[in-house]
């Protein structure tokens, strides 16, 4: 089964101003380096080194995939001590889940 994936407009619009490659976007949704939960918002941030940078994405699992809402390239560490790091076993249920596999 294929993952869906949709953006919000803001995503839209960061991915055309910030020159974000969607094959990086894909990339880190299917395989991250760091997923964290952000507590906060109710969201999941997925980290991937691509080409020396690293990409950011904050997303929401929805019932049909998972729903981008911004993403960034950065060269610096950004943690958030609203982040929460996701254990083997949620990280996990979470790929399935993302990947349509749960």
């Amino acid at each position: 089964m294929k993952t869906s994936v949709k953006f919000s407009n803001h995503a839209k619009e960061k991915i055309l101003s910030r020159n974000v490659k969607i094959s990086d976007v894909f990339a880190t949704i299917r395989n991250p380096d760091d997923i964290y939960e952000d507590v906060e918002h109710g969201t999941l941030i997925a980290i991937k080194k691509v080409d020396g940078n690293s990409i950011i994405l904050v997303y929401k699992i929805e019932n049909d995939g998972a729903k981008v809402i911004t993403l960034f390239y950065t060269t610096k560490c950004v943690l958030s001590s609203k982040w929460v790091t996701l254990s083997i076993l949620e990280e996990s249920a979470i790929n399935g889940a993302r990947l349509g596999e749960a």
